[in-house]
C-alpha cells in the first residue's frame, strides 16, 4: 500500500536527522533593507500540538490560524501510524503576538468518528467558519494507514466543531489531502490522496457544500496523473487547478479541472524541470507558481511559472551545496515578489527564507537559526505586511519527537519592512457579490472601491470589512481610504 507522499516526505525528515549531520556551507548575509528580523512567538508542547505543517491563515478576527499533525489530548493507536506520539493533532489559534489556544483536538469521539490527522492548511469560509480535512477517521470507523476514511469538517471561531463528510474507500476516494478552496458557487473544492475507481488507487477531485453534500467529480488515472497532495488553486478564469505526485513519466502532472470535473492534462514533469510539485500559487499578472521538491539541474527541486495553456518555465534551480529542499507551496507579497522557505540549508542547515522576482531573480534572506527552531513550512503574509510561518520542529519541548532535537515546533514572524494591505475573500465574484475584506486598523474607513468604482461596504471590526461588488465595476485593485491612509489589496479582485 502506498503511503501517502508529503506525510512520507515529513517522516524522512526526521529519519535525516537521526542519522546525518550535514553542515552545509554558511551564506553571507543578504543585502536588504531594512535587514529582515526573524521573531520566534510560540513553541509547541504536544498538548496544544505538535508537528504543524500546513501554512497559516489570517481569520476575519485578525488572528492566524491553523492545524498540527499530532499533539492535543486525545490519542488513538490509529494515530501513532503518522506521529511518533499517537495523538491525533489540533486545530489552534495565534495572534500576532504569539498568544496560543488549542480549539480541538482530534479523535475527541468514540472512535474517531470526528477524525485524526488533519491534513492541511484551513480555509474561511464566505460564512466566517473555517473548513478543513483529516486524512483517517470519520463515522466508518478507523482505519490502517492508507486504506481507507478521512473527514471534512467546519470549526468556528471559537472552537465549535462539526463534521461535514466521512469518507470511507472505493471511488469516492479517501484520505483527503491538502486545503479545501471556495469557488465562486460558494461550494468546496477538493482532492482526496487514494481511491478512486481503482482499487487503492489513485484519488479523486471532489466539491462539497458548505452544509456537506459531497460530489466526486473526477477520478484520476495514471494518463492525466495520480496521487493529487496539495488540494487545488481558483485560477481567474475560474476553472481549479491542481497537481499530482505522478504521471505517466513518474515525477508528477499539472492539471486543470472545470467547476464541473472535466480535467485537462496540462505538463508532465520529466526530472529535468523538476520532480513531485508542490501546490500552485495564483500571481497577480494571472500565471501560476510553484515548486518541485526534487529534481531539475541540480536534483534538489525547482521553482517554475506555468501559464494557464500549460507552458512552463523552470526560474530557479535549488542545488545541494547552496540552498535545498523547497517546501510548501509559494506566497506572493504585497511588492510583487514570491517568498518561500527551504527545509534545509543555512548556517545550521535548519531551513531557509527566501525571495524570488517573478523574473526569477533569487536571493536567500535568512538562515533559520537551531535551536530554537528548524524545519520550516509555507508562509503566510498577514495584511500588517509581516510575514507568519511554523516550523514542524524545533521549540525545545521533546515530547513529539524519539529523544534528539525532534520536538514540537514553533510559530514565528519575519518582517521584511513591507507595508500594511487589504485582502479580500473570495478574489473573485459577480456585482452583487458579498466579500470579505481583511486588514489592519480599518476602524475609520471612509470609502471602498473596485477598480475605482465606489462600493457599499460595513465596517465589522478593526480587521474585517463586508462590501458588496458594484455594478459597473471592472477586475482590478480593490482600495480601503482609512483615516491612517490608502490600502491596496495585494491582488487584482476578479469581476467576472
Amino acid at each position: 500500500m502506498r503511503e501517502i507522499n508529503w506525510v512520507t516526505k515529513a517522516c524522512s525528515i526526521f529519519l535525516f536527522w537521526a542519522v546525518t549531520a550535514v553542515a552545509l556551507p554558511a551564506q553571507a548575509p543578504p543585502v536588504h533593507a531594512p535587514l529582515p528580523t526573524f521573531t520566534l512567538l510560540q513553541r509547541f508542547n504536544n498538548t496544544n500540538g505538535g508537528d504543524p505543517l500546513g501554512a497559516l491563515i489570517q481569520g476575519a478576527d485578525g488572528s492566524f490560524y491553523g492545524t498540527t499533525m499530532s499533539g492535543g489530548v486525545n490519542t488513538n493507536s490509529a494515530c501513532a501510524g503518522y506521529t511518533n506520539t499517537g495523538y491525533c493533532g489540533t486545530v489552534f489559534k495565534v495572534t500576532p503576538t504569539g498568544r496560543l489556544t488549542s480549539l480541538y483536538s482530534f479523535c475527541r469521539q468514540a472512535n474517531c468518528t470526528d477524525g485524526y490527522i488533519p491534513s492541511g492548511s484551513l480555509v474561511q469560509g464566505t460564512d466566517g467558519n473555517f473548513y478543513g480535512t483529516t486524512l483517517g477517521g470519520g463515522a466508518h470507523g478507523v482505519c490502517t494507514v492508507g486504506t481507507c476514511g478521512g473527514t471534512i469538517f467546519k470549526i468556528t471561531l471559537s472552537g465549535a466543531f462539526t463534521t461535514l463528510y466521512s469518507f470511507s474507500s472505493g471511488s469516492g476516494g479517501y484520505s483527503p489531502v491538502g486545503p479545501l478552496v471556495q469557488g465562486p458557487d460558494g461550494s468546496f473544492y477538493g482532492t482526496t490522496y487514494d481511491g478512486g475507481t481503482g482499487a487503492n488507487c489513485c484519488g479523486t477531485i471532489f466539491k462539497i457544500t458548505p452544509e456537506g453534500a459531497l460530489t466526486t467529480l473526477y477520478a484520476f488515472s495514471p494518463p492525466k496523473g495520480s496521487y493529487p497532495d496539495s488540494g487545488l488553486t481558483l485560477g481567474s478564469d475560474g476553472n481549479f487547478y491542481g497537481v499530482t505526485q505522478e504521471g505517466s513519466g513518474g515525477d508528477g502532472t499539472i492539471f486543470r479541472v472545470t467547476p464541473g470535473g472535466i480535467v485537462r492534462l496540462l505538463h508532465t514533469f520529466n526530472g529535468t524541470d523538476g520532480s513531485f510539485p508542490n501546490r500552485l500559487v495564483l500571481g497577480e499578472n494571472s500565471v501560476f507558481y510553484g515548486m518541485t521538491t526534487s529534481g531539475g539541474t541540480g536534483d534538489n527541486g525547482t521553482i517554475f511559472e506555468v501559464t494557464p495553456d500549460g507552458t512552463l518555465t523552470t526560474l530557479y534551480n535549488f542545488f545541494w551545496d547552496t540552498y535545498l529542499g523547497p517546501m510548501g507551496p509559494l506566497v506572493q507579497g504585497n511588492d510583487g515578489n514570491f517568498y518561500g522557505t527551504t527545509i534545509y540549508g543555512g548556517e545550521d542547515n535548519s531551513g531557509q527564507i527566501f525571495e524570488m522576482t517573478p523574473s526569477g531573480a533569487f536571493t536567500m534572506l535568512y538562515s533559520i537559526p537551531r535551536p530554537p527552531a528548524f524545519l520550516p513550512g509555507a508562509l503566510l503574509q498577514s495584511t500588517n505586511g509581516t510575514f507568519y510561518g511554523t516550523t514542524s520542529a524545533g521549540g525545545g519541548v521533546r515530547l513529539c519527537g524519539e529523544g534528539g532535537e525532534i520536538s514540537c515546533g514553533t510559530v514565528f514572524s519575519f518582517g521584511t519592512g513591507l507595508g500594511a494591505f487589504v485582502a479580500t475573500q473570495p478574489a473573485m465574484g459577480a456585482p452583487g457579490t458579498s466579500v470579505t475584506i481583511l486588514g489592519t486598523d480599518l476602524t475609520g474607513t471612509t470609502s471602498v472601491t473596485f477598480n475605482g468604482t465606489l462600493a457599499a461596504f460595513q465596517v465589522k471590526s478593526k480587521s474585517w470589512i463586508t462590501a458588496t461588488v458594484p455594478a459597473g465595476a471592472t477586475t482590478g485593485t480593490v482600495q480601503v481610504v482609512t483615516s491612517g491612509g490608502t490600502l491596496s489589496s495585494n491582488v487584482p479582485f476578479t469581476v467576472d
